[in-house]
């Protein structure tokens, strides 16, 4: 009985939950924007989508992929990020942790590659303007087990 009523509890809350992201988003469309961009980022890094993920990118990107770090244009960037996740196959992308500003969010993240259990740190800065959000660095490096 103990476990039904938990149960309950928590899908009531769920569902609460629902309902008020639901009519904040219908409140200010440019929220569902914002949520739908950031949808978009995870997709594109759970799917190892380079293509994808460009386009929120800004127009230069920083990247750091397993080494240095180095600005690139949108479609250089594009094209490194292709390679790397040709090499580097993502089976999964989880965001671990996430802050928030008046004009950015960072992002941390873990990339649990396909031919392997290894597992990828990533973090990804974004910055708000005119109601969206726009990719400025990402930075990936192994994870230490």
């Amino acid at each position: 009985m103990i476990c039904r009523r938990t149960s309950t509890r928590k899908y009531s809350q769920l569902v609460y939950v629902l309902v008020c992201v639901f009519l904040l988003l219908h409140q200010n469309p440019a929220w569902s924007q914002q949520v739908d961009e950031l949808v978009l980022v995870k997709a594109a890094m759970t799917n190892g989508d380079a293509r994808k993920l460009m386009t929120v990118a800004s127009d230069r990107v920083e990247l750091a992929l397993l080494g240095a770090s180095r600005q690139y244009s949108r479609s250089q960037a594009s094209l490194v990020l292709r390679k790397f996740f040709e090499q580097y196959r993502p089976r999964s992308f989880e965001i671990v942790d996430s802050t928030q500003s008046n004009k950015g969010i960072f992002l941390e993240g873990r990339i649990r590659l396909t031919d392997s259990d290894k597992l990828l740190r990533a973090y990804l800065r974004l910055n708000q303007a005119d109601g969206h959000w726009t990719l400025r660095e990402l930075l990936i490096e192994r994870a230490d087990s």
